[in-house]
């Protein structure tokens, strides 16, 4: 009955330093509901469902005018007030979330970029326009398990680097980034594989490509020369390590969704490699782990190394997500002579540059038997729509699981690791041709007399 109290007591309070900071109600109306609240030892400490899903964001920057704070999927885009932050959020579900502070730069600001002209073999400049200098981290914010998080800058990030801002400055995370702090169990250990994932696909590339640089003896030597080759070698010499990192984590943490968020970007050669240890890992995770989304892709995963053959003559399985309007998707291949479907994403400049192809063709065929599933792997909704306007795709059928894009439910479903990527189905559900161009698509409907 203490504990219970406590719970309700704890709820309450929380309730109550709120609504005095947004002046909802009076101090003494607040004390007499909190008091009231713990004469009910059957009133459960787990109704406040709607008070569970807020998050207050806090933190004080660095004294630079202009700054605002961006999180898509929250639909966050709005100004710091004198640089500080004090926000709260309704109606957040647990997961993953990627925060930026912005800052604008004077119009006019740029940076030299240099680069090998082909031709001549010369060291020459560009001038890149920049129009904003960002701070970002990722965090997994659990309202259910704490309602602060603080951002603030890296220990030794200053207004002067920030207004200095170089090239290559935002791989620098370690002198160049965020941090966001919270008591949540889930953000301490999401902050656990953050530090992994920097370590080793950020820290690891800058040192390697900073080593090639110093090494070299070419005069007219650029840093940007040894960006592809530091990413090669860290890919050959770090991933692993990388990975059995992530795998320990997951044994030792194995109740967490982290713990299955923490595995999940394995690459299709290591999965296949290590395969026997993942699927250890995923027969041991129980909990909230085994409830999670991310548990669920990682079994996609899986089963993709001999699950969903996309081969010619093999039957198409329907993608999972909702439409545009959040509605789940309702499509008969059967109701269609063909049916084009066709991965694709607002971010990919192929695909968006195809797009009006698809649209030529879906034009002069679409009275006569061709139809386009457009299957996105866009993380958020505001781009996928904005892309399906502007591109003009309004007469495709679109939909989405609005996950991250290489891990979310129809790519690993399909086992699709690069876009554009597309399957003409035919009316029986049969796989008739894979990745066909729009000229070759047309040559087929032309030839099949449609």
């Amino acid at each position: 009955m203490i504990s219970h109290a406590r719970c309700i007591l704890k709820n309450y309070l929380m309730i109550f330093e709120r609504r005095k900071v947004r002046r909802f109600i009076g101090n003494a109306c607040s004390v007499k509901i909190a008091l009231l609240c713990l004469l009910l030892p059957f009133f459960s400490c787990h109704g406040l469902t709607q008070d569970n899903r807020k998050v207050h964001l806090t933190g004080n920057f660095l004294g630079l005018p202009g700054g605002k704070i961006v999180c898509v999927p929250l639909h966050i885009d709005q100004p710091l007030e004198n640089d500080k932050l004090d926000l709260w959020i309704d109606d957040v579900q647990a997961g993953e979330y990627i925060f930026i502070i912005n800052y604008p730069f004077e119009p006019g600001k740029v940076i030299p970029i240099a680069y090998r002209d082909k031709n001549t073999g010369s060291i020459k400049y560009t001038k890149y326009p920049l129009i904003s200098a960002s701070l970002s981290a990722s965090v997994y914010l659990n309202p259910e398990q704490s309602h602060e998080y603080v951002l603030k800058p890296v220990k030794g990030m200053t207004a002067e680097k920030m207004v200095n801002y170089k090239q290559f400055d935002d791989w620098r995370s370690d002198l160049f980034g965020l941090q966001i702090i919270s008591n949540s169990e889930d953000s301490k250990l999401y902050r656990e594989i953050a530090k992994i994932n920097s370590d080793y696909s950020f820290r690891n590339r800058i040192r390697i490509m900073d080593s090639l640089y110093a090494g070299s003896t070419a005069p007219d030597k650029t840093l940007s020369e040894f960006e592809s080759p530091a990413h090669k070698l860290n890919r050959q010499y770090n991933t692993a390590v990388m990975l059995q990192a992530k795998r320990n984590f997951a044994m030792k943490h194995r109740e967490s969704p982290i713990a299955a968020l923490a595995i999940l970007d394995a690459d299709s050669l290591n999965l296949s490699i290590n395969l026997y240890a993942y699927q250890q890992i995923m027969d041991k995770m129980t909990g909230r782990a085994a409830k999670s989304d991310y548990y669920e892709n990682m079994k996609l995963r899986i089963s993709s190394l001999n699950g969903v053959i996309l081969s010619e003559g093999g039957l198409f399985i329907l993608p999972s997500g909702k439409t545009p309007n959040a509605t789940p998707l309702k499509y008969k291949v059967s109701e269609h002579k063909y049916t084009l479907v066709e991965f694709w994403a607002s971010w990919c400049a192929p695909c968006r540059a195809q797009n009006p192809k698809w649209n030529d063709i879906l034009s002069e065929y679409k009275n006569k038997g061709l139809a386009i599933l457009g299957v996105s792997l866009d993380q958020y909704a505001a781009e996928w729509n904005a892309a399906i306007k502007k591109d003009r795709l309004v007469d495709w059928v679109h939909v989405s699981d609005l996950q991250s894009p290489w891990t979310c439910a129809n790519a690993l479903k399909y086992g699709i690791q690069s876009i554009p990527f597309n399957l003409l189905v035919d009316s029986q559900g049969r796989i008739k041709k894979k990745n066909i161009n729009p000229a070759e698509l047309k040559e087929f409907l032309s030839k099949d007399g449609l």
